[in-house]
This record gives C-alpha cells, sequence and structure tokens, in this order.
C-alpha cells in the first residue's frame, strides 16, 4: 500500500471544544494522514512553532481569537514571518466577509466561515487544506526549477572541466548552501576520492590535495550505493576521514544537517559533493532532495559533455591516421617513432614503450622502449602472464591503469611482477575489432595516481589512431614481401617446366633453391622425400642447408656479396660448378619408413600441410631423420600433389633465425611444389588422356537423356525436383546438387530443389541475404568453377564449410535477359573440370533454365485462375445477405480457407466519430486474442500498430517478420507474420482486413492481391449492408419517436398532444420519401402538403404554452456532477440497492439541456433497479476517450432476455400485455442522447450476471475568451 501524504496542521482557537472536534474531523480522512497540533492563546501557538521539529504546513486561526496582545489576523502574520513556508485558513463570523477579505491582505491563503454547523465547516477544512498546500509546493519547486534553470544555463557555457567544478560549487551557494565540498572520484579495484573544489575557497588548506577511500567514511559508502542524495545530522554514523586532518568543529566535523550529492553519468561514477549550512527559509525535505538529484544530474551531464569535447578537441590535435602507410620494417621504425613524438605532445612520457605482437610465435616484440628518457634496448619475449603488465594487456585485450604502485597490484591481482616497480602506470592494447597487434604503455616511477580516466581514454584514441595504420603496415609489408616472392616462384615455374624432361634431379634442386634463397621465399633449410611407385618407400632426393648457423650465415653473407640472383644461380647449376650443402649429401641417402603416428605419414594420407612446433611433435619424426638433420623447433611438411595424389613430402624450417612460417608463405609454398609436382606427373597425365576422353564421352550420352526427362513435367516443383533428379543421374561424381529460383512478386531466392545435402532443414531455414553466395552467382553472367570452393571468394561461405564441400560448379539460369535462380553441382572431393565436362553441365544449366521458365509462367496462370475463382465464389456468399455481420463471418471464413498459413483473422471498422479501429463481433470467432487483452473492443488511433497504420496510409502492409516491425501490435504472442489490407469505397475508409500466422514469411505478393480483391468484395457488400442499417435506424428512429410522443413526455395540455402526432405524422412522411422512388409528382405534392398541415397544427397554442423536443443548444452542464447527485437520490429511494459511484470526468461539460439528461439517466437506472428486483450492486463511471465523455450504467441483475436482443435499442419488445419490459424507457433514452450528438449502446449482457449499458456524449468545446 501507497505511503500517505502528511499534512502538519497548528489550529489556534480559545474554544478548545472546536480544536477538539477539529482534531478528529481531520484525523479521520483516509486519503491525507493529518497530524494536528492545538493551541488555545497566541503564547501556545508560538511556542509550538518553537519546539516543532518539522514547519507546519497549515495554521488554522481563529479571527476572533480572545488575546490580550493581538486578534486572530495578527498572529497569523506574526506566525507566517516565523515560518513563511506554511499557508494559514483564518475562521471568521458568519456572513463577515470584510473580516475575510482583511485576512487575504493579510497573508491567508482563505477564509472559511466559523458558522454554527461545524460538520459543514470540516467538509470545507478538508476540500480546502490539501488544495492550498499544493498550491504552496507548486510555488517553491517552481522557486526551485527556475533556480536549476538559472544554473543548467551556467553549466552550458563550460568548455574546461574546471569550470564545470566552479559550477558546481557556485550552485551549491544558489540552492542556500554556504559550504560545498567537490570530490573527484577515482575507481580503481575499490573507490578513492580526491578533494577537486570548496566553498568557501580556502576553507580547508590543502583540500585540494586530500586523498581518501571511500570505504573509510560511512557517509560516502551509502551516498555511493543508493545513487541519489543523502541527508545527514552531525556525526551519528561516526568520524569521517577529514575529521582526524581538521579537528576544529567548526570546519571538518559539521554539526547540524548536511547533505551527500553523488554523480553519476550513464552508470558511471563521476564525482561527490558535500553541502553545509543550509540556510534557505524553504524546508530541507524530499521535494528538495528532488530538487538536488535534478541539480546533480545536470552536473554531472555537463561535466560529460565538457569531458567529451575535451576528448574531441585533443582528437583533432593527433595527426596519426594521416601518416603514410609504411611499406619496410624500416618505414614502420619511423612510424613508432612518430607516435613516441606525439604521446610527448600530452605527457611528459619519461618512460615509454611500444610492443607488437607476433601471432605465429607468441612472442611480444618491444620494438620501441624508453626508460627514463633513454632509449632501450630491442628486446622479444614470449607472450605469457609471466611478463607482467603488459602481456596482461595484451592477452586480455583491455585497458589497464594502476594508481597505487604496480607491485601492490601484481600481488593483490595474482599478476607476476616483471621489470621495476613504478608508483604508476597505464597501458592500453592497439587493436583492430577483436585482434590485438600490440600495446601501448606509461609508467612513472613517483607518483601516485599519475594517469586519469581521462588520460586512459586519450591514450586509447592515440592506440586507435595507431591500429588502423599499423594493420595496414602489417599488412602492406607483407603484400610486399608477398609480392616479390611470387614473381620469384612465377619466374621458376617457367624454368621447371623446361628443366624437367632433360634432368628431374636439376629440376628439383631449382626447386629447393627457389624455396631457400633470398630471392626466394627465403627459408633456411628444404628436404624433398618422393613416394617410390614400386615399393611406397618414401626416399630422399634432395636436401638444401647447413646443420651449422654459422655456416648457415657465411653462406648467406656470400650470397649477398656476389648479388646471387636466379639467373646466375642457373649458370652456376648448369655449368657442374655448384657445391651441395650438407644436407645435399645427407638426404639422397635417407628413407623414411612410415609407421602409425609417424608424422610423415599423416602428410600422406590427409595431403594437408602439417606444422610440428613442441617437443612431442618432434616425437613424430622418424629417428633416422631426427639424427641425420638436427630438425629445429618449428618445422612445416608440406605434402607434394599431382592432382588429387600426393607423390612425396617437403620439409622446411628456419633453424638458424628463428622466423615463424606464416600461412602466406606456406600457401605460396604449397602452390610452388604442386606444381613442381604436376610436372613430375606430366607423362602420367598424358597417358591417362584418352582413358578420359572416353569417359566423357559417355557423360555426355547421360547429360542428353537426362535433359528429355525433364521436358515431362509441368508444375514448378516437380520440374525443379526432377532437374536435380537427373543431374544426379546423369552426373554420378556430383556430391549435392542445389537449384534456387527467384521469386518474380517478390524477388527474393528460395531454395527450389535440393539432393545429397547433410543437413537439409539448416539450407531451407532461411531466404539467401543481398551478400549471400546464391545472390552472388545470380548477379554474374558467366559460370564459376571452383577445384578448391573455400579459396573462391564468391563461393566461400558456411554453406561450403557446413557441407564439407571441396569444388563447386555454380551456373545462373537465365532465360533471355531474365535471370531465373542458380545451380550448384557440389563434390565433397576435389574435382578438376574438364572442358568436356564444362560444355556438359553448361548445357544442362540452360535446359534447366527453359524448363522452368515454363513451369513459372504455368503456375503464374494457374495462381491467377485460382484468385479469380476465390472472388468469384465470396461474391456469391456475401451478395446473399445484408447483414454486415454475417458478410464478414463469410469472408473469414473463406480467407483461412483459401490462405492456409493464417492462424488468425479479423476485420476492423473504422470509427468514423474518434479514428479508433472497431473489433467487428463475428471476429472474435477466428481471432483468438491473448488472454490478457480479452475485453479489449477497439485499437485507439493513439496505439501503434500494422492495422493503424494501414488504415492512416491507405496502403496495403505485409510484414514477413512483426518483431522487426515498430508498429507490430502483438495482441496474439505468436504472431511472426502479419498481412493487412484496406477496406475502401473510392476514397472512403470502411475498415481494415487483418490475417496473421504463427510462420515467418507467412505470406507472398499472391495472397495480398488476393486479399485485395476480396477487400473490394466486402467493401461493395459493407456499402450495401450501411445502407440497410442507415435504413433500419430510420425506423427504429421513428419507433423511439413514437414511444416518446404518446407516453407525453412533452406535456398534458392538448397543445402538446397536438405537437406529439405532429411530429410523428412527419417522421412517417419522412420514411415515405425514402422508401418510395416513383416519380409520380402528384405523390410528392400531396406529402408536401401533408408536411404543411403540421406546420399549422405546431403553431397552434394554448395557454400560452407550446411542445418542445430534446433540442441542441447552448445549454452546458457538468456530467459528473448531474451523475453524482442523481444517482444518489435515485439509490436512496432503495436502500437495499447498493451504489458504486466512479467518477473520472471533473469539470468535464457536455452540451446538453439538464431536464433531458436527467430524464434519460433515469430511464437508465430505473431499468437497471427494476432488473436487481431492487435488490443489488448499481455501478456508475464515468471517463474521458479522446473529445468524448463515456459513462457506463452497470447492474447485477438478471440480465436481457435472448428474445429481447433483437429489438432491443431498436423499437418496442414485443410481448404480451400481462408482462413488463417493452424497452420503451431505453428507446426514449437513446432518442434523447442520440438529439445531442452522442448514442446508447449495450457493452454486455449475460444471464443471472447483469447487463452493462454505455452512452456517450461529445465534450463542450471551450469559447476562445470565456
Amino acid at each position: 500500500m501507497a505511503e500517505l501524504e502528511t499534512v502538519r496542521v497548528l489550529v489556534v482557537d480559545d474554544e478548545e471544544g472546536f480544536c477538539g472536534a477539529v482534531t478528529e474531523a481531520l484525523t479521520v480522512q483516509q486519503d491525507i494522514h493529518y497530524q494536528v497540533r492545538a493551541a488555545t492563546t497566541s503564547t501556545l501557538a508560538r511556542r509550538a512553532i518553537e519546539k516543532t521539529s518539522a514547519p507546519f504546513d497549515v495554521f488554522l486561526i481563529d479571527q476572533k481569537l480572545n488575546d490580550i496582545d493581538l486578534d486572530g489576523i495578527g498572529l497569523m502574520t506574526e506566525l507566517l514571518r516565523a515560518s513563511p513556508e506554511s499557508v494559514a485558513i483564518v475562521l471568521t463570523g458568519f456572513a463577515r466577509r470584510e473580516e475575510g477579505v482583511r485576512a487575504l491582505h493579510a497573508g491567508a491563503g482563505s477564509y472559511i466561515h466559523k458558522s454554527a454547523n461545524w460538520v459543514q465547516v470540516f467538509d470545507d477544512l478538508v476540500l480546502q487544506i490539501p488544495l492550498l498546500v499544493e498550491s504552496r509546493r507548486h510555488q517553491r519547486e517552481s522557486r526551485w526549477l527556475r533556480i536549476l534553470t538559472e544554473i543548467g544555463q551556467q553549466f552550458q557555457s563550460c568548455t574546461r572541466r574546471d569550470e564545470v567544478a566552479d559550477a558546481i560549487i557556485a550552485g551549491a551557494l544558489q540552492l542556500g548552501f554556504q559550504q560545498a565540498r567537490l570530490w573527484f572520484l577515482f575507481e580503481e579495484g575499490e573507490s578513492w576520492l580526491k578533494g577537486w573544489k570548496q566553498l568557501p575557497a580556502q576553507h580547508l588548506p590543502g583540500f585540494e590535495d586530500f586523498w581518501m577511500r571511500a570505504s573509510d567514511s560511512p557517509y560516502t559508502l551509502l551516498t555511493l550505493e543508493e545513487h541519489k542524495p543523502r541527508k545527514f545530522v552531525g556525526r551519528k554514523l561516526g568520524p569521517s576521514p577529514l575529521d582526524a586532518l581538521y579537528p576544529d568543529p567548526a570546519l571538518a566535523a559539521q554539526e547540524g544537517i548536511w547533505v551527500d550529492v553523488p554523480l553519476w553519468s550513464e552508470q558511471r561514477r563521476l564525482a561527490k559533493l558535500s553541502l553545509f549550512h543550509y540556510t534557505d527559509t524553504r524546508p530541507l525535505d524530499e521535494a528538495a532532495l528532488a530538487v538536488l538529484q535534478l541539480y546533480a544530474d545536470q552536473a554531472a551531464t555537463a561535466y560529460r559533455r565538457v569531458e567529451l569535447y575535451e576528448r574531441s578537441f585533443l582528437s583533432q590535435q593527433l595527426t596519426i591516421h594521416t601518416q603514410p602507410v609504411p611499406r619496410s620494417e624500416s618505414e614502420l621504425d619511423a612510424f613508432l617513432e612518430f607516435i613516441y613524438a606525439q604521446v610527448q605532445h600530452f605527457w611528459k612520457a619519461e618512460n615509454f614503450c611500444i610492443c607488437l605482437l607476433e601471432p605465429e610465435t607468441h612472442e611480444m616484440d618491444f620494438r620501441l622502449k624508453f626508460e627514463e628518457s633513454k632509449r632501450a634496448r630491442h628486446s622479444r619475449h614470449p607472450l605469457k602472464r609471466s611478463m607482467g603488465l603488459s602481456a596482461k594487456v595484451a592477452l586480455e585485450g583491455e585497458p589497464l591503469r594502476v594508481t597505487r604502485g604496480t607491485l601492490e597490484f601484481a600481488q593483490v591481482h595474482g599478476v607476476p611482477h616483471y621489470g621495476r616497480p613504478a608508483q604508476s602506470w597505464l597501458g592500453v592494447p592497439i587493436r583492430v575489432q577483436d585482434q590485438v597487434l600490440g600495446v601501448i604503455a606509461l609508467e612513472d616511477y613517483q607518483r601516485e595516481f599519475a594517469y586519469t580516466q581521462s588520460d586512459q581514454r586519450l591514450l586509447e584514441l592515440i592506440a586507435s589512431q595507431t591500429a588502423s595504420v599499423l594493420r595496414n603496415a602489417q599488412l602492406s609489408i607483407d603484400v610486399h614481401r608477398s609480392a616479390q616472392q611470387l614473381n620469384a616462384l612465377q619466374y621458376v615455374s617457367s624454368e621447371i617446366l623446361q628443366i624437367a624432361p632433360a634432368s628431374l634431379n636439376k629440376m628439383l634442386q631449382v626447386v629447393l633453391t627457389a624455396v631457400t634463397a633470398s630471392y626466394g621465399l627465403g627459408l633456411n633449410r628444404a628436404m624433398l622425400f618422393l613416394i617410390d611407385k614400386g615399393t611406397g618407400e618414401l626416399r630422399g632426393r634432395v636436401g638444401v642447408g647447413h646443420l651449422q648457423k654459422r655456416h648457415a650465415e657465411r653462406d648467406w653473407e656470400r650470397d649477398e656479396r656476389l648479388g646471387m640472383e636466379f639467373q646466375k644461380f642457373l649458370e652456376i647449376l648448369e655449368s657442374g660448378q655448384l657445391k651441395p650443402t650438407p644436407l645435399g649429401e645427407i638426404i639422397p641417402q635417407l628413407k623414411v619408413v612410415s609407421k602409425p603416428g609417424c608424422a610423415f605419414q599423416e602428410v600422406i594420407d590427409t595431403g594437408k600441410p602439417l606444422f610440428l612446433a613442441t617437443p612431442s611433435d618432434a616425437k613424430r619424426l622418424p629417428e633416422n631423420f631426427v639424427k641425420a638433420v638436427a630438425p629445429a623447433k618449428q618445422m612445416v611438411l608440406v605434402p607434394l600433389k599431382a592432382g588429387e595424389h600426393v607423390i612425396g613430402v617437403l620439409v622446411v624450417d628456419n633453424k638458424f633465425n628463428g622466423r615463424p612460417i606464416d600461412q602466406a608463405t606456406l600457401d605460396h609454398l604449397q602452390t610452388f611444389v604442386n606444381q613442381a609436382a604436376l610436372a613430375i606427373e606430366n607423362t602420367r597425365a598424358q597417358r591417362a588422356q584418352s582413358e578420359r576422353q572416353v569417359r566423357e564421352l559417355e557423360s555426355l550420352s547421360q547429360v542428353h537423356k537426362a535433359i528429355m526427362e525433364i521436358g515431362s513435367e509441368a508444375d514448378l516443383p516437380n520440374v525443379m525436383n526432377a532437374v536435380v533428379q537427373q543431374a544426379s543421374r546423369a552426373l554420378p561424381n556430383v556430391s549435392a546438387i542445389t537449384l534456387y529460383f527467384q521469386n518474380r512478386a517478390t524477388g527474393d531466392l528460395e531454395l527450389g530443389a535440393a539432393i545429397g545435402l547433410h543437413n537439409e532443414p539448416m539450407v531451407r531455414r532461411g531466404t539467401p541475404r543481398p551478400t549471400s553466395v546464391v545472390r552472388r552467382v545470380l548477379e554474374r553472367d558467366a559460370p564459376i568453377y571452383a577445384v578448391e570452393a573455400s579459396a573462391d571468394p564468391d563461393l566461400n561461405g558456411a554453406f561450403v564449410e557446413r557441407e564439407r564441400i571441396r569444388s563447386v560448379a555454380a551456373f545462373p539460369l537465365k532465360f533471355g535477359n531474365e535471370r531465373i535462380g542458380c545451380m550448384f553441382f557440389n563434390y565433397r572431393e576435389p574435382h578438376t573440370f574438364s572442358e568436356s565436362e564444362k560444355s556438359e553441365l553448361n548445357l544442362f544449366a540452360q535446359q534447366a533454365a527453359l524448363a522452368i521458365h515454363k513451369a513459372i509462367l504455368y503456375d503464374e496462370a494457374e495462381r491467377r485462375r485460382h484468385r479469380f475463382e476465390t472472388v468469384t465464389r465470396i461474391t456469391r456468399i456475401i451478395s446473399a445477405t445484408l447483414d454486415p455481420e454475417e458478410v464478414v463471418r463469410a469472408v473469414l471464413t473463406e480467407v483461412r480457407r483459401v490462405i492456409p498459413r493464417t492462424q488468425n483473422t479479423c476485420m476492423l471498422y473504422l470509427d468514423a466519430e474518434t479514428g479508433d479501429l472497431v473489433f467487428s463481433p463475428v471476429s472474435f470467432d477466428f481471432y483468438h486474442i491473448a488472454p490478457e487483452e480479452r475485453g479489449r473492443t477497439r485499437v485507439s488511433k493513439d496505439e501503434k500498430s500494422i492495422a493503424s497504420r494501414v488504415a492512416r496510409t491507405g496502403i496495403p502492409a505485409m510484414v514477413s517478420d512483426c518483431a522487426q516491425d515498430p508498429d507490430a501490435m502483438k495482441l496474439i504472442p505468436s504472431t511472426q507474420s502479419e498481412l493487412c489490407v484496406p477496406i475502401k469505397v473510392e476514397q472512403e475508409l470502411l475498415g481494415v482486413l487483418v490475417l496473421e500466422s504463427d510462420q515467418l514469411n507467412a505470406f507472398t505478393q499472391n495472397d495480398q492481391r488476393l486479399l485485395e480483391a476480396l477487400a473490394d468484395q466486402i467493401a461493395v457488400a459493407l456499402k450495401k449492408a450501411h445502407e440497410h442499417t442507415r435504413l433500419r435506424e430510420t425506423q427504429e428512429d421513428l419507433a423511439a419517436n413514437s414511444a416518446i410522443a404518446w407516453m407525453g413526455l412533452f406535456g398534458s395540455n392538448w397543445s402538446h398532444t397536438v405537437n406529439q402526432r405532429t411530429y410523428e405524422i412527419e417522421g412517417k412522411v419522412a420514411l415515405l420519401r425514402s422508401v418510395l422512388k416513383t416519380p409520380h409528382s402528384n405523390i410528392h405534392k400531396w406529402l408536401g402538403e401533408i408536411e404543411q398541415a403540421c406546420k399549422q397544427l405546431k403553431g397552434l397554442t394554448i395557454a400560452g404554452k407550446t411542445s418542445r423536443l430534446p433540442t441542441p443548444g447552448k445549454e452546458r452542464v457538468e456530467i459528473d456532477r448531474i451523475l453524482q447527485t442523481q444517482v444518489t437520490d435515485w439509490c436512496n429511494k432503495h436502500p437495499q440497492i447498493v451504489p458504486h459511484i466512479e467518477l473520472a470526468c471533473e469539470g468535464l461539460e457536455a452540451q446538453v439541456e439538464k431536464e433531458w439528461l436527467e430524464i434519460a439517466l433515469e430511464k437508465l437506472v430505473s431499468n437497471a433497479i427494476k432488473a436487481m428486483d431492487e435488490k443489488g450492486h448499481l455501478t456508475v463511471r464515468s471517463m474521458q476517450r479522446g473529445t468524448r465523455i463515456e459513462v457506463q450504467v452497470q447492474d447485477t441483475g438478471k440480465g436481457i432476455p435472448e428474445e429481447a436482443k433483437e429489438f432491443l435499442l431498436k423499437q418496442p419488445v414485443p410481448k404480451p400485455s400481462s408482462k413488463e419490459g417493452s424497452g420503451l424507457g431505453l428507446l426514449i433514452a437513446r432518442k434523447v442522447i442520440k438529439a445531442y450528438a452522442g448514442d446508447l449502446v449495450l457493452l454486455q449482457t449475460a444471464a443471472g450476471k447483469g447487463t452493462t449499458f454505455m452512452f456517450y456524449l461529445p465534450i463542450a468545446q471551450t469559447v476562445k475568451g470565456a
């Protein structure tokens, strides 16, 4: 239960009995908690104010106070000076208006005549006290807000953090505090506060250099935990750390009330403000604390804005991102020097380092490091946590700021300490997305808290700009190196094709030299082993390299000195003067015996390169190999592959320089040795050529047969299934085939058929994205043949990886200029496409496109026929009825039948008066609304919904995923797709038709076109039904007029009776005019004569009176006031009726005659009382809905019989003369309400559960200037 508002009242009256009665009358109130204190003299009143712990809200003072000093008004003036935030009510003598005026002039908020009827006085007090207290509160809040506005303007002018701090302190003075202290907050594992600014300046000497832990102050802990201002009294929670430094109570140890205010921004604690010596006349209550919260929010926002401004300004000073991208190692070092120079602009960086990460070797390369402004030696260290804080930043990829000693931090957080201890340390990762390229770090050996969060953000900005250039530099260096390697390998490739036929050994020597020479790949050593076709043994053929580092470096220096290049090497090789290296003598003598688990055997079996980099990996090498070549820490075994066959293994390493062999180098190496393998196997390839030609002819025959089978199908799904089935039979080597077609209506690509997939549901689950492989193939003009699909930029994707596809032939399917779809032939084993095979596949794809094009045309024709038949069928159904609800039922039934993915459907009418969409009652048989929404009858024009959007724009909406549409209303939680079309006749909107499905992408353009055609038919049927309804309503209106006339409600004399009868005659004449369509002029002439006679009769008067119908005029009544008085009076006459009056339209008026409104209400209420046999609960409630007032009258009676519902509110209910309940009273009530632009409707009724009627009237418009 919500806590009641407390109002403190001081009653000053010399009548003790009156004081007690007022106290009792106020304290029994249930909506406000009154604390009342009484004083019978001015002395007691003054004493009460002096001793009160909180100011009184209200003084209630008797003007005729019998006091020696002064009267009640004089005392009031004195009390208000002592308590200016209070409000006074003066009790004056009965009918002594001049005393009340004098009290108001003296400062009273109000006055009340103190009559003998104390109950009336108490009622007036209960009414006025809350209003006066609320008014005073609003005045006080307005003053607070004016001050906050002024402070906000001061914050707007700040551009530096110190200016914001000064504005915060100045604002505290404006808010009524004479002392203030602003603390800056550091979050370093635990929270620390540092003195920043104070008021008065220099009040606490050395405050700006004072540090304290938040946990050392119980007041700070409470403030930061609650995230809102906190009020304290003295030092009740214990001393503060300031008390020890400033023992004078007048300084730190404050007495009395003071406030701590936290400053937060985006879940980040920025600072804390302590406020003392509050001198404002306004109480320091919850409202004042709320104002301080707004002030704190302003201050935090200003600080954050200035912080962002400073960061933006500093970022503009950085020019790192404008530097040219380094293309060599020397240019990279120069770029890092430039970074250090940039850092020097912002910090005196005596201790600084940049380390770069080597992902292949998992090392940190300290490329640039300064210790006390002196450049340190270049070094490398393993990337592991034992290497200290830089390694921690590199591994975690997050900034780290240490403010109170690196040694202490390492001990607390379990991080191994490395290097010299520092007092402050700041390091940030150089990162591109999730990849850490390196670390930039600063450290200070002398000062704690040397680096702030702003310093961290600035260093992160420098690292961000550095990362983009550094990443491009690494790529540029790699590309430059790769280009050199490729150029060399391309040249060698052309040479080995000429050398191979003459001498295989020379060709292999050329290959290994290209792998190891500085003008090639530059690896340290290479060893080549080939498989003996006869025995299957792996025999060494050629080796290049040394066993000792010094010998290797000697040869490298010699080659560099001689300017060795590939052409010169070939000359030496041809001359026979090339001397073998130690490995060149050892390897030809080696024979590798493969065993299970052997590294060589794994490469042969898998056909993939193998990295060996750990001691356990080295154990997988044959013992004789290890003894002979002394392996390096990292070795790579590369298969020599001729097509799909491994014919040997190449072993390479960088034993002497330790440089890691990266993937790019390995890719070049693999391609190069495969070319060598192809040269070796060239002879075998020539021998197999004739056999391959025979197989190709057989395959072509199978393709032609499959094409003939496809043409026998016409239906689109069957055609596509036939395409993939026949392709699978004609091309037995294909592992999987997928066929996509493009939906003409939506442009979406859909999977039409597939065969051979491991996970077909996964493939069918989603529509290909605009950037997908399928879309890229569709938009091509030529097919793609990829032996390695994973290496093809157009084909590589999730499908290739998930289905383990190695080779792919992909075809865009076109008919003329129209793109039909695309087809994929997928191979799970590497497959090379011959020219004849390409021709076969291309021919098959062309014929598939033709067959699918014909099937699409056939499918579209079938859809048009189906749509025409559906519209024709629904037209016959809805033409057979004039009942709008029967029309809707027929349409919704048919829609559910013809669009099977529809789970829920409904029809909503447009309420022309309110703009709301109203559910057709029959819709709830087809629309299963969520339980919490049951009882909803309409969708307000102000609510977001897809239906409202369609009604507003007149444009259909097809939503494939409701979760992505901000207007989706979700009255049914399972709905995922929605289709909504407007129902219009010409430009007039009648409503909307809604379909919903629990499937994504449930509806198609064809469904939309069908639904739009149905909507056109519905509109015509509804228009006809509405015309019929208007005729019926005219008849109902006549029935109501007749009921009013025959009951003699317009008077009892003859004049009234004449007018009653003439009114009835005029109504029936109007009915005849609307029914008779004959052009016979005499009929209309005679009707005109009847109308003229009625006008003459209505002019007759007797005894000076005329009859009068309900007529809209200028009279206005307050609806709630009429309901309160009339309903209460009627229920008082029936003691066993329990009234419940719930009114929510206070002050709202309707333009209606009071006399007629009371007649209509009397009919409704008397009907309800009769329905309950004068015993039960009667509920009358009012509410505002848009521009009208709605009133509901609900009883707990018998309910309306089924046989009476057909006639209710339309015409008298047929009944035996012995029975009551003809419905005339309701007809009269509806006629009266409709006369004033309203209406009366039945909301609900049920046997034994009662009935609810609702009527509404438009709210009277306020006249300008009134």
